[in-house]
């Protein structure tokens, strides 16, 4: 009978050290964001502008920090003009930046998931379509 006590102890003993080291255990957990519709590689035109009709490329992405953690409602948009951060608010980018020695502010919005409209000072408009990638 005490061999039979003994060994529910030490069972009863082992189960809960067995509970408390899978409880200590640091888990990871992984934050899943949806893709933001302004991610991707753009086609955009800024018409009437005092240098006439300009046409770029632009690709979006999220905005990391120093430990690769995604910046909420912040984005990075590089073009052949150099990289530039946007913020959305409200479903709209925002974007300020300097171009010839004036302070420029382009905001913009995705229309139907493959098209931007927006403009430039909320003097020239812009239009946009979404690059698609083609699959090889």
């Amino acid at each position: 009978m005490k061999k039979i006590l003994l060994m529910a102890a030490m069972a009863c003993c082992l189960g809960i050290t067995t509970v408390n080291a899978a409880e200590n255990e640091s888990v990871q957990t992984v934050q899943v964001q949806e893709k933001s519709p302004f991610e991707g590689k753009w086609k955009v035109q800024v018409f009437g502008t005092p240098m006439d009709d300009i046409e770029m490329e632009m690709t979006i992405a999220p905005q990391k920090d120093e430990e690769g953690n995604v910046v909420a409602d912040k984005f990075v948009l590089k073009s052949e003009q150099g990289e530039m951060v946007g913020t959305v608010k409200e479903g709209k980018m925002s974007v300020e930046f300097e171009a010839e020695g004036f302070a420029v502010e382009m905001t913009f919005e995705v229309v139907d998931g493959d098209s931007l409209k927006g403009d430039v000072m909320g003097m020239f408009d812009l239009k946009g379509t979404r690059v698609k990638e083609t699959e090889e």
